[in-house]
């Protein structure tokens, strides 16, 4: 997993993603699943096709560029990956005809798990772009069982296992899940 921040000439993180052009991380570093250990890298230049998936933080784009949508639970599959959470899928479209035209898919109010260190982690987010040609598996959720995980991490928060989260910082930062 690889941490850094970006410039964004975009007003939005998805716009920057949909042109598929490399990129460029600053005050980088990488995470290592089998141990934890954190290697700084410091200037990386990342090839969209190795990212799974971005973790999005800082302001969210131009409000004039929304569109009317419908929230759909989904769970998605990546390699090492899983994302559950809230598609917004523009209203009259079933979430795979969507999907399958975007090269990015936004899901909010994201849970992502992968394993670490031999343990599995459960971080909340806000916001979580997914690279569609990574996935393994999209399926529909219940929201009641959507809300019944967000229930139970937010119990685990309070003194339970480990759930890690990450509030939107002053600067927009990326985290990169995936491979080089």
């Amino acid at each position: 997993m690889l941490r850094g921040a970006i410039s964004l000439a975009h007003s939005r993180l998805a716009d920057l993603l949909e042109e598929g052009g490399p990129l460029d991380l600053v005050h980088a570093a990488s995470e290592r699943h089998e141990d934890g250990a954190i290697v700084r890298i410091g200037s990386a230049r990342l090839p969209q096709d190795g990212i799974s998936a971005v973790i999005a933080t800082g302001p969210m784009g131009n409000p004039s560029r929304r569109i009317d949508t419908r929230e759909h639970a989904a769970r998605i599959r990546l390699d090492g990956y899983e994302v559950l959470g809230r598609l917004h899928v523009p209203t009259g479209m079933h979430p795979e005809e969507w999907a399958n035209g975007r090269r990015w898919i936004a899901v909010t109010d994201a849970v992502l798990r992968y394993t670490s260190r031999g343990s599995r982690r459960a971080q909340l987010h806000p916001t979580v772009l997914v690279h569609r040609e990574r996935i393994r598996e999209l399926v529909p959720v219940e929201p009641s069982a959507y809300e019944r995980e967000l229930d139970r991490l937010a119990a685990a928060r309070a003194g339970g296992p480990r759930v890690e989260t990450m509030a939107p910082p002053a600067i927009r930062r990326l985290r990169a899940i995936g491979g080089l």
